[in-house]
């Protein structure tokens, strides 16, 4: 399960009445189990671009780099490169530790 916490800002303007007294939204995703991790909270807990966090998603769940980029409709050559760049910034060298990093994060 995944869960985002999305702080609501105090109204400046009369128009602005939504939820005034609530301070934050929770939001509560269950991921199913056997799907890629959601690229959008890849991105954010890796500190990635949504772009790297696709590629990462789809290699972290067990897809090898050419099937990625297929469905991603992009060059086998292209998702090995933003492979890479993923692996630079989060500081990994193989396929199988961003498999075992994105699987001890629970984003399934």
């Amino acid at each position: 399960m995944v869960i985002y916490l999305l702080p609501i800002s105090v109204p400046t303007t009369p128009g602005e009445h939504f939820l005034t007294n609530a301070r934050a939204i929770v939001l509560a995703i269950e991921q199913k189990s056997g799907e890629p991790a959601d690229p959008a909270v890849v991105r954010d807990v890796l500190g990635l671009t949504l772009g790297e966090a696709r590629i990462a998603a789809l290699v972290g769940s067990g897809l090898p780099p050419r099937e990625a980029a297929e469905r991603l409709g992009i060059a086998e050559e292209t998702a090995r490169s933003v492979l890479k760049r993923v692996f630079g910034k989060v500081g990994i060298s193989r396929q199988s530790e961003l498999v075992a990093l994105l699987s001890k994060l629970v984003l399934r």
